[in-house]
């Protein structure tokens, strides 16, 4: 079933919160001594797998109590976890800590020039960040998940504690959510059985006199009450179900973000490889959208020798928000890992004991594809100045152009280094170097040698060199134009599908004859097919391009690359060409709504996510932080129906659409007004389930029913929505108050997948009367236990101007779906 995101967003509590979370997760960025700068890299990392595996040996402790909790009870018992569950915290801030030792060693390592790619890029930096703020948070949700499953605390007491942990975008409150609804069907059967359970129900206790009365009573009860807090804490020492649900659900909550395998962690490789599959699987993905990650490790050199040494490898997610990272610790790992992973973009770090520790950048997985990679460790006592990259841009220079020529480079025992620039294989002007750059005008046709030579005070030196093609050709493209696209907003967005025109102009004197093609880069994708062109001088050809912008893609603006292979004046064959960068916009917007003010009681929601790929976002109403709407996207639009509430006077609502995007996130906030008639009967529907189609019904006095098939009666009762994708609410009401019995009903139509139907907790509220000085409510609150369910829940009946309740004794029949209209 599609699982809903739960988002907390008290914007109190997020400022205190964020104040808290920057003045936890701030780096020290002090720089380390230079004998350190990586000669302490794996002793610092084998300290932080070491303080992982005490955490989760910890995490493991926990589960092994609250299982115990069935033949050990008591203050004790749930002391003993409360002090386990504060070593867990201790012991994930000492885990930070030895992050943030490698955030040190990182920032001790000295660089030269652009490093934005290969083994000492930012990334690690990055990826060591994220996993240390992460494993701080997922400790503070296992500490407020179990003062929540615990009783010590209620769910909203949690939710608007500033030290919670609980980030912007979590399923934390869900998960407890669901926690609380199982326990309170298991008391709700507890006290129909009349079953105290030795004294863990307190049925004697509640008010009532008869179970049903006893068990209106206990659900009623407010969720901060300590008798309902205390109740279903210690459902977990008579329900072994419970019990396991429980310990899971902490352990989930731990490894939140960053997760720990391996052989020397325990298990076997298949089975660790399974929990490393799982932990990177993405909202929407299954373990059919997952291709195969082929590693090696061995030494940088041309026998490629296997090292033998302890490997450690961290895969890391890319385009995950940063509230949601997926990180994976490989311990001891083997020489070839053999891992399956969902599809996406990816970065690895592989580290071993010795060796200068390498970086994979931009690992992309495909669905049932297998990508097999190389990382080549450098020894690190050989390796004193590592030379990153050494790039010609343009590779290929037009002749008159600007050739620039870039190094990136550190020294890796912090040490300043000079560079020494030489260019042979033509003429040249203009030569100017500032360090880790080099520019020179050629001035003839052919290739070149540029060589730079690096050298530090202490004799080290690394000597690298790059070839630059010089043509004599000249073209120009000029400024794209869209002529189709996925969304009409004249934007390229993220997920979309854009084609685009792009104008190519021949400035040389003689024909261009080549293959054009053209390239993505960040995983952009490009569908043309290469064509063979003649272009004459000054002539113009226009390239209509498909542009597929990944789903998750979290950039700012977008690179295409125009190429075109031809040969130059001595017949060698070359490749020339232009980037094409354009903006790319994630944004959010909700149409206004201009009937002011809306007067009928159902009104329609509407707006756009500028990304066609997603399929939800997230509606708040009213500013109900803890009761989102999944919305449902089709191509990126959206329409939601909102049920209102009377009122005799102008009431202004608030709609906030949040939508996630890879690393982004938008959102979008609207205003409208309400001056919704007040009604003399409005019955209100909600359940506690996702993905569960649950329909209310009520049959008049005439005997027409008003429910999904049929949602008005003649005597004035009308349904405002059917909702099938769970929670509700869905709402019955009358303007007009005819004499006899109402009977009302809730029915359990659907759970989607037609296997395991859920237990589903559902609240009727009934208003009588509403907005008025004598208006009257009442909860009634019964479940349904698989499709066809059918809970009768009361029946009212109006007489002389009153009205009276027939008790239903939480009666249950039976109704086969499929006799029913479809849906």
């Amino acid at each position: 079933m599609k699982s809903r995101i739960i988002i907390i967003f008290v914007l109190v509590m997020l400022l205190l919160a964020a104040v808290s979370c920057d003045k936890k997760s701030k780096t020290t960025t002090e720089s380390l001594p230079v004998s350190q700068a990586l000669s302490t890299y794996w002793t610092t990392q084998e300290g932080l797998t070491g303080a992982l595996e005490a955490r989760d040996s910890t995490m493991l402790q926990i589960k092994n109590h609250i299982d115990a909790l069935g033949s050990k009870s008591g203050r004790d018992a749930y002391t003993d976890i409360d002090n386990l569950v504060n070593l867990y915290v201790l012991q994930s801030d000492a885990a930070a800590t030895e992050f943030d030792k490698l955030i040190r060693l990182e920032n001790a390592i000295i660089p030269y020039g652009t490093t934005n790619k290969g083994i000492f890029s930012s990334l690690a930096n990055g990826i060591y960040t994220k996993a240390k703020s992460t494993v701080v948070g997922s400790a503070h949700l296992v500490r407020s998940g179990w003062r929540v499953m615990s009783g010590s605390k209620s769910l909203r007491q949690v939710l608007r504690d500033p030290e919670s942990g609980i980030p912007i975008v979590s399923d934390f409150a869900e998960k407890m959510q669901q926690s609380n609804s199982a326990r309170d069907a298991a008391i709700r059967e507890a006290i129909l059985a009349n079953n105290s359970h030795e004294g863990a129900v307190p049925i004697e206790d509640l008010p009532g006199t008869t179970m049903q009365e006893k068990l209106n009573n206990y659900l009623n009860l407010d969720e901060d009450d300590p008798v309902k807090l205390g109740t279903r804490r210690r459902v977990m020492e008579w329900d072994e179900a419970d019990r396991t649900r429980t310990a899971n659900t902490a352990k989930e909550l731990g490894e939140t973000g960053v997760k720990i395998v391996g052989d020397a962690y325990g298990g076997a490789p298949g089975e660790w490889a399974n929990e490393v599959l799982n932990q990177h699987m993405s909202e929407g993905q299954n373990t059919t959208n997952s291709g195969t990650c082929n590693l090696t490790v061995n030494q940088d050199s041309e026998s490629n020798p296997a090292i033998t040494a302890p490997k450690t490898i961290i895969i890391s997610k890319k385009n995950m928000p940063d509230e949601d990272p997926r990180i994976t610790i490989v311990m001891n790992a083997p020489q070839n890992l053999v891992q399956p992973l969902p599809n996406g973009d990816y970065s690895v770090i592989v580290m071993a004991e010795g060796f200068i520790r390498n970086v994979q950048e931009d690992l992309q997985i495909a669905q049932t594809q297998v990508n097999n990679v190389m990382a080549k460790l450098l020894k690190l006592a050989d390796n004193a100045i590592v030379i990153e990259s050494m790039t010609a841009n343009p590779e290929t220079v037009f002749l008159g152009d600007l050739a620039t020529i870039d190094v990136s480079c550190v020294s890796t025992i912090g040490q300043a280094l000079t560079f020494t620039w030489d260019v042979a294989g033509g003429t040249f002007i203009n030569k100017s170097a500032t360090r880790t750059q080099l520019k020179f005008k050629p001035t003839q046709e052919g290739i070149y040698t540029v060589t730079v030579t690096i050298e530090d005070a202490l004799g080290n030196e690394k000597v690298k060199s790059v070839q630059v093609h010089v043509v004599d050709a000249a073209l120009t493209v000029g400024q794209y134009t869209i002529t189709g696209e996925n969304i009409s907003d004249s934007k390229v967005n993220p997920g979309e599908t854009v084609t685009m025109s792009l104008p190519v102009t021949n400035n040389m004197t003689t024909n261009l004859v080549g293959t054009i093609h053209f390239t993505g880069e960040n995983g952009i994708t490009i569908d043309y097919t290469s064509s063979r062109v003649v272009l004459y001088p000054g002539e113009n050809l226009i390239s209509g391009i498909n542009v597929q912008l990944p789903v998750n893609y979290s950039e700012d603006t977008g690179t295409i690359n125009f190429l075109c292979d031809t040969f130059d004046g001595n017949n060698n064959p070359v490749t020339i060409g232009a980037p094409v960068e354009f903006p790319v916009e994630f944004y959010v917007e909700i149409n206004d709504i201009t009937t002011d003010p809306v007067t009928d009681r159902v009104v329609y929601i509407s707006g756009r996510v500028a990304n066609p790929q997603l399929s939800t976002a997230i509606l708040f109403f009213d500013n109900d932080f803890e009761q989102p709407t999944n919305l449902n996207l089709s191509s990126g639009s959206f329409s939601q129906q909102i049920a209102l509430s009377g009122s005799a006077t102008e009431v202004e609502h608030t709609v906030k659409v949040i939508g996630i995007s890879g690393g982004n996130v938008a959102e979008d906030v609207m205003t409208f007004n309400s001056l919704v008639p007040l009604t003399a009967l409005r019955m209100t529907l909600s359940w506690d389930t996702p993905g569960t189609d649950v329909d209310f019904w009520c049959t008049d006095p005439n005997g027409e029913k008003c429910y999904y098939g049929h949602t008005s009666t003649l005597s004035g009762l009308e349904l405002d929505f059917d909702d099938t994708n769970g929670y509700g609410p869905e709402n019955i009401t009358t303007t007009t108050i005819i004499p006899g019995d109402y009977l009302v009903q809730v029915h359990y139509y659907s759970d989607h997948d037609g296997t395991n139907a859920i237990y589903s907790n559902c609240q009727v509220v009934i208003r009588q009367n509403e907005g008025t000085t004598n208006e009257t409510i009442n909860n009634y609150y019964g479940g349904l236990s698989d499709t066809g369910d059918i809970w009768t829940v009361t029946t009212l009946t109006y007489a002389a101007g009153k009205w009276s309740v027939k008790p239903s004794n939480n009666r249950h029949s039976y109704q086969d779906p499929k006799l029913l209209p479809k849906k």
